[in-house]
């Protein structure tokens, strides 16, 4: 009897993008090979989308392909999987068939495996794998739209969904801790919805000709307060542009509670903002948070202006950032977690 050989990859997708990967288990049985791959998923929409290669003989063709799973021990209606693309070779095909297990409680266990009947209803059966869902929400997230008619200039803007949106707040500072009024004024369209314009307080501290030291403590920076009471593995997403004249780089800084010294984070180099105000893009895309900032009543996490750099690219080739120059924005953020 011919040998069929199955590989089998699975994955859970993101809402977004990943957090991390992580390899389950490999295994060779009599006639399959097959492996697991679960993508731990960013929200609470999760699934797992499995992907079957398949080595069809010529002579021994496929009937079906499909996916048997339960939850907790209660079986879930097979799922037929879909060909794909289908590579020829010399008296065989290999096969790419695909399906997926939709969303599911957190924190529910499902196991699952793939059943190929070929046409003389032989079937190969691959090795069981288990997937946990895990509990990652959505902790606070800041999505605002724009307001032309309105003047919506203000010092506090508290998240707009999230878990723990209670006692969130947006904010920015300008050199040395002087607070602005983020926001668009009326008529104002050509702004982001959470724009700041520069003003004597400065991008930076000291002046122009002599900057003084650029650092989490004394640049300018938005400043976003939640809590993360009960969740660690926390991440950080946002969208952010700039005009011409507008500060290019940013990095980030922790703290616990509202007080203290600002504490950069390890690793985390500086990150360009690439467009202007009217075509933000993500800056910051799951960046993961210090462990110190796991399961807090009260964190901030600074997003600073990181360089004497501005975003215009054209017409100065110096690229000087001006103490009191520019605008700069940012909205789309999102902190994302896994329940402890």
């Amino acid at each position: 009897m011919k040998k069929l050989f199955l590989a089998l990859a699975a994955m859970a997708f993101l809402f977004t993008s990943c957090l991390e990967n992580e390899i389950v288990a490999t295994t060779s049985l009599e006639g399959v090979e097959a492996s697991a791959t679960v993508i731990t998923p960013s929200d609470d929409a999760q699934s797992v989308a499995i992907t079957a290669t398949v080595l069809e003989l010529a002579h021994d063709p496929i009937s079906t392909v499909v996916i048997e799973w339960n939850r907790g021990g209660v079986a879930g209606a097979p799922i037929t999987m879909t060909p794909g693309a289908s590579v020829a070779g010399n008296g065989f095909s290999t096969l790419t068939y695909t399906g997926t297990i939709s969303e599911q409680d957190q924190g529910t266990v499902v196991t699952w495996r793939v059943v190929v009947t070929k046409a003389n209803g032989e079937t190969i059966v691959s090795a069981e794998r288990t997937v946990t869902w895990l509990a990652t929400v959505v902790l606070a997230a800041w999505n605002y739209e724009r307001e032309p008619d309105v003047d919506s200039r203000r010092p506090d803007w508290p998240a707009t969904s999230g878990t723990l949106i209670a006692g969130t707040n947006l904010e920015f500072f300008y050199a040395n801790n002087v607070q602005g009024n983020p926001g668009t004024s009326a008529g104002n369209a050509s702004r982001a919805a959470i724009n700041i314009a520069n003003n004597a307080a400065g991008w930076f501290p000291g002046t122009q000709a002599e900057p003084g030291i650029i650092n989490a403590e004394t640049s300018a920076g938005w400043v976003i307060t939640l809590s993360t009471i009960g969740y660690e593995d926390i991440t950080f997403s946002a969208y952010q542009a700039s005009s011409n004249r507008g500060p290019a780089d940013f990095r980030l800084a922790y703290r616990i509670g509202t007080t203290g010294a600002w504490t950069e984070f390890p690793g985390q180099g500086i990150v360009s903002v690439q467009g202007d105000d009217g075509s933000m893009g993500p800056t910051f895309a799951q960046t993961p948070l210090p462990e110190a900032v796991n399961n807090q009543a009260e964190v901030q996490i600074k997003v600073w202006i990181g360089s004497l750099v501005n975003r215009n690219t054209t017409d100065d080739p110096l690229r000087d950032l001006e103490i009191a120059g520019g605008n700069t924005s940012i909205n789309n953020i999102v902190f994302i977690g896994l329940a402890l």
